[in-house]
């Protein structure tokens, strides 16, 4: 079995730190201050993740039926492209979580997280479904003239 060691910055504005082997991938993301992931988006994989230092705000949210955002299909690194799809977007929940927290979060749910107090240090535990999910997506407000055409 091949294992990846994995030291990068995310594009989001924090580094990452791991360890991959075969479809389980362990990883420490570092939050200065000043970075958060404020874009809505889900993942490629389901994860468990637990807050070692600092403190965050996690937005979960719904997409709804609507014209206000644009839907993005994340590609890598750098590449965002438009789907062409539209959508309303509904906060579900927001919880705070500080170190020693751990929450879980399934591939389709759409989340942003806000640096509450940093530096802050989570600690990913990930897995890829057997079915590779093609690529994430990303959720933006649509330009003021898109919301309302």
């Amino acid at each position: 079995m091949r294992v990846r060691i994995i030291r990068e910055p995310h594009p989001l504005g924090f580094s990452k730190y791991g360890v991959q082997c075969g479809r389980v991938t362990l990883v420490l993301h570092a939050w200065g201050p000043g970075s958060s992931d404020v874009d809505i988006h889900d993942h490629r994989f389901s994860f468990w993740s637990l807050v070692l230092r600092g403190a965050m705000t996690e937005r979960t949210w719904k997409a709804v039926p609507g014209s206000t955002h644009q839907v993005l299909s994340w590609q890598g690194p750098g590449r965002l492209a438009d789907t062409g799809t539209r959508c309303g977007i509904r906060q579900a929940d927001c919880v705070t979580r500080g170190a020693g927290s751990l929450y879980r979060r399934r591939a389709p749910e759409l989340h942003a997280i806000t640096v509450e107090r940093a530096p802050l240090l989570t600690l990913l535990v990930k897995a890829y479904p057997r079915q590779a999910i093609p690529a994430a997506t990303v959720i933006r407000p649509a330009a003021a003239d898109e919301a309302k055409a």
